[in-house]
């Protein structure tokens, strides 16, 4: 042993100084033996006491085999980058935002010049890229989306922001007035410890035990969140309108609105800081009780008092505390109603946007008694992408039911139903989709389902009992269930057993009067081999009776009606043929072929009863038949 080597093992922790053995090659703890170091070269044909394992050769920690960690290490990697631009690549689809590649480049340029880590910290840095690529496109960011597309909250985007700009080496300030809101909450702490120089009316109300400082914020941001959503300040200064969020947030908080004159020096402290005016804050604030009081009148169970600027002689009696605090109780409704329709924006195919119902009508933002221009879209949010998936049943009907639930009292865009109109009238002015909305808001169902021919009619008329017997089929629907003629004949020849349960023979009466009946030739035989036989089995007990496969069967109705051809009178019809041998004297037919005009007896059995058409069960299921049939003399 003739070298040595100060370094601290890793398997004991020993600080004792390692040894070097020369006749082994390698640096070795003195305490346990761990080789810190080894140059031996083992062959690959040398097992030893190789175990192959991670604790294998000496007691060492760990045995690298090749550069496969390093190929796995470079295949996590590139595994990592390809996450992330999918990563950024949703985002900016969510968003409707075209700068992917941009905000791509931003986001390798900050991994290659800064020290980020995988995970939380790569996540952030997504959001701040495409952030800075959408102000460098003069959009307005939508930090709190964003935040809420990533689940991670705007404060820690806005950090990540301050750190991964002096990285890219670049100057620029993020539009929203979020960035300004942790400003005025430090600004006011500042403010308020001792000794401050706020007026008493502020410390009192923003010191008071039911108030909480942090809770405002928490709020403002909310507020400010919901403001770049409707994108309704994006083109004012991000200064004023912060100072206005804060205002109405502490109000919020309260629960009240503040006096005129508290909230004037309230309003001048906080423009102070940014070197603003009272008065441009004051008037962002109006702004935003304006398009807060838009959006409460849309909430059901809101019961806002309605004021107009244009008709009223002293604007200044419409901003009362009594009228703000009004307003400023539905704050927290609303935002909580605007977050749950964001939330579902994929559930209908496109979320409804609210409007003024007449397109001359000023938007009260820009009837307010400054000079500030507020962007006309104060009522919107951001629609959902168009997805490539097929949309599920019901779409259609469920965005008429949550727009009829955003504007209850807005006229219906279904068509009112005049008492005076007939249903069939009602019947053409009510689409089936349109039922279907009703009968979903009736039923409380959440699936959808097209409407019957009945259960329309149902909604149409107001209940069942407004449905007459005849109007439960429609015209021509029950002549489907009579079989055919081919139908009749392959059953009767599959089924001979059905002869045993009818009777076996019915009289008809046969044959036409020479004196003006107009026989109606069917073109129905009976040619099956079952009813021949049956036929002529009969005819040889009874020589009155005959046919031939030959002769056609002709039907002489009374009212003038087929019975082969589905006649809904068949009870009175006669089947009359000409006897081809066979008649009362039992003689042949050529021989008495002057007796053709007498009516004959001729028999059928169950196979040429189907042949004509009619079900198999007709026996005491068609009355009309069993009352033709107990009229002969059988």
């Amino acid at each position: 042993m003739d070298g040595k080597s100060s370094e601290k093992c890793r398997a004991c922790g020993s600080t004792e100084e390692a040894i070097w053995d020369s006749d082994t090659g390698n640096t070795l703890c003195p305490s346990c033996g761990t080789v810190y170091e080894t140059l031996h070269l083992v062959s690959d044909d040398f097992h030893g006491n190789w175990k192959h394992d991670a604790h294998s050769y000496l007691g060492s920690e760990m045995v690298y085999k090749g550069s496969k960690w390093l190929k796995g290490a470079e295949w996590h990697l590139e595994n990592h980058l390809r996450e992330h631009r999918k990563l950024i690549s949703n985002l900016c689809t969510a968003l409707e935002f075209y700068g992917r590649d941009r905000a791509t480049y931003h986001f390798e340029a900050a991994l290659a010049n800064g020290d980020y880590r995988w995970g939380r910290e790569s996540k952030l840095v997504c959001a701040v890229a495409i952030a800075i690529a959408m102000v460098e496109e003069k959009k307005p960011e939508p930090i709190t989306r964003i935040a809420e597309l990533i689940g991670e909250t705007p404060s820690a985007v806005l950090r990540q922001w301050a750190q991964v700009l002096p990285t890219l080496d670049l100057h620029i300030r993020p539009t929203s007035s979020l960035l300004l809101l942790g400003t005025l909450y430090a600004y006011l702490l500042d403010m308020l410890s001792p000794p401050s120089s706020l007026p008493a009316c502020i410390i009192n109300n923003l010191t008071a035990p039911s108030f909480s400082l942090s809770s405002a914020l928490e709020t403002a941001e909310r507020i400010a969140g919901f403001f770049t959503l409707t994108n309704s300040f994006s083109l004012l200064p991000s200064a004023g309108t912060a100072c206005g969020i804060f205002l109405l947030a502490i109000e919020t908080q309260k629960g009240h609105a503040l006096s005129l004159s508290t909230a004037s020096t309230l309003a001048d402290s906080l423009g102070q800081r940014f070197g603003i005016k009272g008065s441009t804050v004051i008037s962002r604030r109006r702004s935003m009780l304006l398009i807060f009081s838009e959006w409460a009148a849309l909430l059901p169970w809101a019961s806002l008092p309605t004021f107009n600027a244009e008709g009223s002689s002293n604007g200044r009696s419409l901003w009362t505390t009594n009228r703000m605090s009004a307003i400023i109780r539905y704050i927290g409704d609303v935002l909580q109603f605007q977050y749950e329709l964001s939330n579902r924006r994929g559930s209908v195919e496109q979320q409804p946007s609210v409007d003024e119902p007449s397109s001359s009508r000023a938007s009260p933002a820009a009837e307010t008694p400054t000079s500030t221009t507020v962007s006309s879209s104060t009522v919107s949010w951001l629609t959902p992408l168009k997805s490539r998936k097929r949309r599920p049943r019901g779409e259609l009907s469920a965005q008429r039911v949550i727009s009829l639930l955003l504007q209850p009292t807005r006229p219906s865009k279904l068509p009112q139903i005049d008492p005076s109109e007939s249903p069939e009238d009602v019947q053409d002015r009510l689409s089936r989709i349109e039922l279907q909305v009703l009968h979903g808001l009736g039923s409380n169902s959440s699936r959808y389902r097209p409407l019957t021919r009945l259960e329309a009619l149902t909604l149409e008329r107001g209940g069942q009992e407004y449905i007459s017997d005849e109007e439960l089929f429609e015209p021509g629907e029950l002549d489907g269930y009579q079989n055919s003629i081919d139908d009749a004949i392959m059953l009767s020849a599959s089924h001979p057993e059905w002869d045993d349960i009818v009777i076996e023979s019915r009289r008809v009466l046969a044959g036409a009067n020479a004196h003006g009946r107009n026989r109606v030739q069917s073109g129905t035989r009976a040619r099956t081999k079952a009813t021949k036989a049956g036929m002529r089995d009969v005819g040889q007990d009874d020589p009155t009776c005959g046919i031939n496969d030959e002769d056609d069967m002709e039907l002489d109705g009374d009212d003038g009606e087929d019975l082969a051809g589905g006649g809904q009178r068949h009870s009175r019809s006669r089947l009359s043929a000409k006897p081809a041998w066979g008649n009362e004297k039992g003689g042949n037919a050529e021989e008495d072929d002057g007796e053709s005009d007498k009516d004959d007896t001729m028999f059928f059995g169950k196979e040429a009863y189907l042949g004509f058409g009619l079900f198999p069960g007709w026996e005491g299921d068609d009355p009309d038949t069993v009352r033709y049939f107990e009229s002969m003399d059988l």
